[in-house]
């Protein structure tokens, strides 16, 4: 079995049906119609009222309603009404703070773009990482994010962090 970082760069862009002047528009237009977006599935938002009821469950919870209704039992409702403001106090505490995290973690999705640049037609370009496709040719400069999955095939003084 050979090792995929043994295979020479010709033989990968072979396989790839690519080469070091990259894809054309038309050909990665294809491929990401073919193979989709160059990005990870968005996490399943919740409404409201979902992230309001998931903050009932919590074992802290469970025992001051179990709690409040012993007091309900024993007759001292005043320890009752406190177990129970107790329980709502923390359920809204809990809830503001995950519905506004939830949101400003939406807004910075929204708000934080990553661009790569790609060889296509034979000349740099600059392009969303989601659209990035497989035989794409991605250059680096410093302080660049890596984009997707790849394969050095030519460098100079390379650092990573």
């Amino acid at each position: 079995m050979v090792n995929p970082w043994t295979v020479q760069k010709n033989e990968v862009f072979t396989g790839l049906n690519s080469n070091e002047n990259g894809l054309t528009q038309t050909e990665a237009t294809e491929r990401l119609k073919r193979d989709g977006m160059n990005a990870m599935p968005q996490a399943k938002t919740f409404s409201a009222l979902k992230i309001f009821v998931s903050q009932f469950a919590s074992p802290l919870i469970y025992l001051l309603v179990f709690a409040g209704c012993v007091t309900i039992y024993l007759k001292d409702y005043t320890d009752t009404a406190i177990l129970f403001v107790a329980v709502f106090l923390n359920t809204l505490v809990g809830f503001i703070q995950e519905y506004k995290a939830s949101k400003a973690l939406d807004e910075l999705r929204k708000v934080v773009k990553i661009r790569a640049t790609v060889i296509r037609d034979g000349l740099k370009k600059e392009v969303p990482q989601e659209e990035l496709v497989v035989g794409d040719i991605v250059y680096f400069r410093a302080g660049d994010k890596i984009p997707a999955d790849g394969r050095i095939v030519k460098h100079k003084n390379l650092k990573i962090n």
